[in-house]
């Protein structure tokens, strides 16, 4: 089915009900975790359904490609303290269509890691500038704004172990420092390394 769309008038017999296909769960106020990896579709592609997005889904921009939306409906269907991990396209965090995704992110849920691989050639067959973001649905606003976000912006693929990669090379920022504004994480990534060169240079006996 059309897991975006609960409209037959739309979708065709591909229209969507979660509150229906998973009575059981949703009554339960939702999933306990949510994971994907959603269709990289421009926003070109999908003129038909724009209209339906544009009623339905706070994230809806003219430009929005097709994956913001599996975004959106991945946190939807989440209990409160629910976990959503998505391999999906880092341009979210800084494309000016990306502006009301992060609002909802920020609104919504604790970034609990971001790992951004860049244009590094994590599908062989498309350049789709992957990042895995790991969220976790959160109604307090205080312990949202707290929350400390684990990023990791990786630079190759010559590694054996991702945890451990992520592990030797992450660094921390809080979240109330993320607006709906582009999330740029660059600067701090680069301050980071710099950093940690120096450190490894300096000795006490120089």
């Amino acid at each position: 089915g059309n897991s975006l769309i609960n409209d037959p008038a739309v979708a065709g017999d591909k229209a969507f009900d979660w509150n229906k296909e998973f009575k059981e769960v949703m009554d339960n106020d939702g999933f306990d975790v949510v994971i994907g990896n959603p269709p990289y579709v421009r926003q070109e592609e999908i003129t038909n359904e724009k209209p339906y997005f544009e009623s339905f889904y706070y994230s809806f921009g003219s430009r929005v490609d097709l994956y913001v939306y599996f975004i959106e409906k991945g946190i939807d269907v989440l209990k409160s303290d629910g976990l959503f991990a998505f391999i999906v396209s880092n341009k979210f965090t800084r494309a000016k269509y990306g502006n009301k995704i992060r609002e909802f992110i920020l609104k919504n849920c604790k970034v609990v890691q971001y790992i951004d691989f860049g244009d590094l050639p994590v599908f062989k067959d498309a350049k789709t500038y992957p990042c895995i973001i790991i969220l976790k649905k959160e109604e307090d606003k205080k312990a949202r704004e707290e929350n400390l976000i684990e990023i990791c912006k990786v630079n190759s693929l010559n590694f054996n172990n991702l945890k451990e990669y992520f592990d030797e090379n992450k660094f921390e920022i809080t979240q109330k420092e993320l607006t709906s504004d582009v999330w740029s994480f660059e600067t701090r990534s680069e301050e980071r390394r710099v950093g940690k060169e120096c450190r490894s240079r300096w000795s006490p006996y120089h």
